[in-house]
């Protein structure tokens, strides 16, 4: 249901572009140029590879590798050629609140709605800091900030403003590695020096409905469907004792803390601002909102046991293929291996090889020059997943059966205890993906 969760898209900037163009009879390009970058004096920003960006354009970079133009379709959601000294500009007329100079662009009620969130069952319950209209929030030495960062294939962006200190902040990389992130928290730091932000009041005591809540939970508001396996896979864990609570993701990350508040709700320990809250989902049922993320109560069982099944699935692959270093010689060169102890080797082997190879296309799509090329359509790279995810979960089934039936067989008990392992952790990663709509996966459609 539309505000039930709130997730990360490209797509509402796309509708509000439409729908400039249809009241304008413009481009949104144009409308944007002509109303924006304009009477900002922005006069190195623009949407296209034109001639002044052929002259003054930077080469993105990913390590040593230099990266060509992305010339975006959703160019209103990102993509945005520009220039430091431009960007200054755009940062004034944030702090400004809409004005710049002696103009006004934009009203500074707009502002306030752009900044905090809208729309949203989480907004309506009293949440505070997450995605507002376009403007994301971030949070240093207890002091919030509004802006917004982004990124595409070879370079990092962040732009950071903190009206009531006076500040702002761009940080521009042609890399992609962390540096916008640290030099973000460095700039932070010193425009907070010395500053002394608002303490929140004490939080109260939980009652125990909030207590009750501590436990571990799974997201489910993905950016993408595709990708809910790896931003679902680390549960979150909430700790609510007598005094005081914190979340975290099980494993990466510090424990945030947070204070409780009445109504059920919670504050960041260093804003005061509601960050998490508890709502009714139409399909779910009850759920967290912590700050854009919608999370889901799961039992401890459902919590690790998708993590104690990868674990679990790369020690046998990697154990699989140190014993085929073994065996497949001495198979090859005609020692006493028999048929059924072979092929309750071989299937195990097929199955990880399977996933395995998997992984490694996928590895080798990431590091290509033109990644989405090989997944737009049913080319060889894409029928090789969808075949090979196929083929992974028939071998894992056929091997588990294939070892159940051998179970008396006469070979080195090691070897077919391990085959049968590996067989039963094939057919438990099986069901693993196939949970998450992974297997026979159609990367195209």
């Amino acid at each position: 249901m539309p505000g039930s969760r709130t997730a990360y898209n490209n797509t509402g900037p796309l509708v509000a572009a439409y729908i400039v163009e249809k009241l304008t009879g413009v481009s949104f390009e144009e409308y944007a140029d002509a109303e924006i970058f304009a009477p900002l004096t922005m006069r190195d920003t623009g949407y296209f590879y034109d001639e002044n960006f052929s002259q003054k354009g930077a080469t993105n970079y990913r390590g040593e590798r230099k990266q060509p133009y992305r010339h975006l379709a959703n160019r209103p959601s990102g993509g945005l050629n520009t220039s430091l000294a431009d960007m200054v500009q755009y940062a004034r007329f944030l702090l400004g609140r809409g004005a710049y100079e002696d103009t006004r662009l934009l009203s500074e009620r707009l502002f306030e709605l752009a900044e905090r969130p809208y729309g949203s069952f989480s907004a309506d319950r009293g949440m505070e800091l997450s995605y507002g209209l376009g403007i994301t929030s971030f949070h240093h030495n207890g002091f919030v900030y509004h802006g917004h960062e982004g990124s595409l294939r070879g370079t990092n962006s962040l732009i950071a403003y903190q009206r009531n200190l006076g500040f702002a902040h761009i940080v521009m990389s042609n890399g992609e590695t962390p540096a916008t992130t640290m030099i973000h928290r460095l700039i932070a730091d010193l425009e907070t020096a010395g500053r002394q932000a608002p303490l929140p009041n004490a939080g109260d005591v939980p009652d125990d409905g909030q207590i009750a809540l501590s436990g571990y939970y799974q997201l489910i508001s993905p950016v993408r469907d595709n990708a809910a396996f790896l931003q679902s896979f680390v549960p979150w864990v909430l700790n609510v004792p007598e005094n005081h609570a914190s979340i975290a993701p099980l494993f990466g990350a510090p424990p945030r803390q947070l204070l409780a508040s009445k109504g059920g709700t919670f504050r960041q320990n260093t804003t005061g601002l509601v960050a998490l809250v508890q709502g009714e989902d139409p399909i779910e049922g009850t759920v967290l909102y912590y700050g854009p993320q919608t999370l889901k109560k799961v039992s401890p069982i459902g919590a690790l046991v998708p993590i104690a099944t990868v674990v679990l699935w790369c020690i046998g692959a990697v154990t699989t293929f140190l014993f085929a270093l073994i065996w497949i010689p001495r198979w090859a060169f005609g020692q006493a291996l028999g048929g059924p102890s072979v092929f309750l080797r071989l299937w195990p082997l097929t199955s990880t090889i399977s996933l395995t190879a998997i992984g490694v296309m996928f590895f080798a799509i990431n590091s290509s020059i033109f990644p989405f090329a090989p997944l737009s359509g049913p080319t060889p790279m894409s029928l090789a997943i969808l075949l090979l995810s196929l083929t992974f979960a028939a071998t894992s089934f056929w091997s588990l059966f294939f070892t159940w039936k051998q179970r008396t067989i006469s070979m080195n008990r090691l070897a077919y205890w391990h085959s049968t392992c590996v067989a039963f952790l094939n057919v438990a990663m099986t069901l693993l993906l196939a949970s998450y709509g992974l297997i026979g996966i159609r990367v195209w459609a």
